[in-house]
């Protein structure tokens, strides 16, 4: 898009997508630039977590926290648990980081 451009370039621009049912750090080979995060208990690829955005101290940070794996490992008692208890930035030893860099 014009005037988005120059963003794309120095690989400022990020996206989030949906549609298929799955949590993906970076469909497409987009490492770095893109995020699917789409699976929120409906059919498709059997994962279900929740996306975090943090863009604090001039960083951006793209945390991930599976609550059920494609496997089948459930960890909703544990992340839920300790959210609850203490706060998210507390609990990040649970989460994965999916992108961690500058803003500008």
């Amino acid at each position: 898009l014009p005037g988005c451009d120059g963003f794309a370039s120095r690989r400022m621009l990020k996206f989030v997508m949906g549609h298929t049912h799955c949590n993906l750090p970076h469909p497409h080979g987009n490492a770095g630039l893109g995020f699917m995060v789409a699976g929120q208990g409906m059919s498709g690829c059997g994962n279900y977590g929740v996306p975090l955005l943090d863009t604090t101290g001039g960083r951006v940070r793209f945390w991930y926290f599976p609550v059920v794996t494609q496997e089948g490992i459930d960890s909703f008692a544990q992340v839920h648990g300790c959210v609850s208890a203490v706060g998210w930035r507390k609990c990040t030893h649970l989460a994965q980081l999916w992108l961690h860099g500058g803003i500008a």
